[in-house]
């Protein structure tokens, strides 16, 4: 359980509620947590979003490499990604 309480989508701000939106879409429909959790701080969020958009962009590792290292971080960190 985090400790963070998360934010629910009503009472988040329109930042919050629009990066939801493109990360579910992005994830086909799941919400993720992420978004819930960061959006108690927008310019978090914001780096968030920006990190994770220039992880997706950038070309130096074949995409299967890639989705291998998303993978393993993510059972190290024990993410059920």
């Amino acid at each position: 359980m985090p400790r963070i309480r998360m934010l629910s989508m009503r009472e988040a701000g329109w930042f919050t509620r629009l990066m939801d939106w493109a990360l579910r879409r992005q994830q086909g429909g799941r919400s993720p947590t992420a978004a819930a959790i960061y959006g108690h701080n927008p310019p978090t969020l914001f780096s968030f979003v920006a990190f994770g958009a220039g992880y997706l962009r950038w070309k130096a590792l074949p995409a299967r490499l890639k989705r291998l290292v998303h993978l393993r971080t993510a059972m190290r960190v024990g993410c059920p990604s």
